[in-house]
């Protein structure tokens, strides 16, 4: 029910044992602000210098893997020190009107306050597993982007993205995404609403899926937009939210949104696949995994489940639990998920953890109508923001678009496209290149009895989306 109301080894992040939470306001002192400066620019200069290491990728992405690398593996870091060194690093993308909205998120007949507009919603998901002072009702926010001077040709009808920014459920905002936003936004032609979600280990699971449920709402009840002129999307942690959203109102018997694209969708918390170690030394996310190293608190995963909570039942959820780790989600036989645009780097740690999941998801009760799987060789984590003038985040921000633009109303679309790019030019179509060349890893780490069949299709996204 939802109201609304007036109202006044190394892996990626490994799970250790459980951690207490950091203070927010934790001072960061000068001396460490210089020598991870240091250490940034050092890396950063050695992969200008040394060049690239791995085939069509430039100078500029090789100095920012290793840079990035070096800032999440330095000595003493922590989530707070690394929000701190953030701040203020985000420009201000030209040519786009924000407009920022509010609103109270209530949970059933909680108690609310304020003049904002409440939005009311029931969840079994947090009864389930939300600490016993964790909030009922909460404000939130998100921000309309769109390119300045728009307008709909069809406001009655008019689609928009709703949008959850990436950074493992414990960094980043929305102020910091609008660069990396605009270009997508600019191609796609539509507005685009991100929610400034909450993050852990202040707010542990199911806070963030709240907040996303909470927007959804609130976009559909309050801002009066029809669930199916509603796309979600998200990159990384926020791919994650985007597509635990989806599978929450499929679940429980809401209207769900148009489709989704999820961006290096994180799907699976366990991270046990192939690709995490084999790809660590090239991915952005590897100082994740170097983190422990450096003495370094990096946690993800521990953080975002809740110091409440022991390494032993963190584990179980992680395995257990699709509204975690969506690759143990198993389908719904009455109700089908929408269509689904799933991007991933081929050179990333959870290459194959996508794989895994754009292959179950081509098979469980209920699959969507459409799915489409690109990957992209040679690239990194979130490769459409990372190395946005890439000839790969081209390629994507136009399939994107035509995604959202044309298959998504065509009422006839329907099979599987998984596809292979390099330097934006398809190089493969179809299962047994896309998903099968990896697959004996992926099969023997989960002791699965099946492979995928999908075929490849044409029909979807042309080869030139322009």
């Amino acid at each position: 029910m939802t109201t609304t109301e007036n109202s006044a080894t190394p892996t990626e992040i490994p799970i250790t044992e459980t951690r207490a939470v950091p203070t927010a306001e934790e001072h960061i002192p000068l001396g460490f602000k210089l020598r991870v400066l240091s250490r940034v620019a050092r890396a950063a200069i050695g992969g200008l210098v040394g060049g690239p290491t791995r085939p069509h990728r430039s100078r500029k992405t090789e100095a920012f893997v290793r840079g990035a690398q070096a800032m999440m593996s330095a000595k003493g870091i922590t989530v707070h020190r690394a929000r701190g060194l953030q701040n203020g690093m985000a420009p201000m993308p030209r040519g786009f009107d924000f407009d920022k909205k509010e609103w109270t998120a209530a949970l059933g007949d909680a108690p609310t306050s304020g003049d904002l507009p409440v939005v009311r919603f029931e969840s079994p998901v947090h009864e389930k597993y939300a600490s016993a002072d964790a909030p009922r009702s909460w404000d939130l926010w998100g921000e309309w982007m769109a390119p300045k001077g728009f307008e709909a040709a069809d406001p009655k009808n008019e689609r928009v993205v709703l949008f959850f920014h990436g950074g493992a459920y414990i960094l980043n905002d929305v102020a910091g995404y609008r660069a990396f936003l605009a270009p997508l936004v600019k191609e796609m032609g539509i507005r685009l609403f991100s929610v400034e979600y909450r993050l852990a280990p202040e707010h542990p699971f199911p806070a963030a899926l709240d907040d996303a449920i909470s927007a959804f709402f609130y976009l559909t009840q309050v801002e009066k937009i029809p669930a199916e002129n509603v796309i979600v999307a998200g990159d990384s942690a926020g791919g994650n939210l985007a597509n635990i959203l989806t599978m929450f109102l499929r679940d429980h018997g809401h209207a769900m949104p148009a489709a989704q694209i999820l961006i290096s969708p994180w799907v699976d918390m366990l991270h046990d696949l192939p690709s995490e170690k084999e790809h660590a030394e090239y991915d952005i996310l590897g100082g994740f995994s170097k983190s422990a190293e450096g003495g370094g608190d990096f946690n993800a995963v521990s953080m975002y489940l809740g110091a409440h909570r022991s390494h032993e039942e963190q584990v179980a959820i992680v395995k257990t639990e699709r509204f975690v780790s969506p690759i143990a989600d198993v389908g719904h036989a009455s109700r089908a998920l929408p269509p689904t645009f799933i991007a991933t780097g081929g050179d990333e740690m959870l290459l194959d953890s996508n794989i895994l999941f754009a292959a179950n998801l081509s098979r469980i009760p209920g699959a969507p109508s459409v799915l489409v799987h690109d990957i992209s060789l040679y690239n990194v984590h979130v490769f459409p923001f990372m190395t946005p003038d890439s000839a790969d985040a081209a390629r994507f921000r136009e399939r994107a678009a035509y995604f959202a633009n044309h298959v998504v109303t065509a009422p006839s679309a329907a099979g599987v496209q998984a596809t292979i790019f390099e330097a934006g030019k398809i190089i493969a179509r179809g299962a047994e290149e896309a998903w099968l060349a990896r697959w004996d890893g992926i099969k023997a780490v989960k002791d699965l009895d099946w492979a995928p069949t999908a075929a490849a299709l044409d029909s979807l996204i042309p080869d030139s989306a322009e």
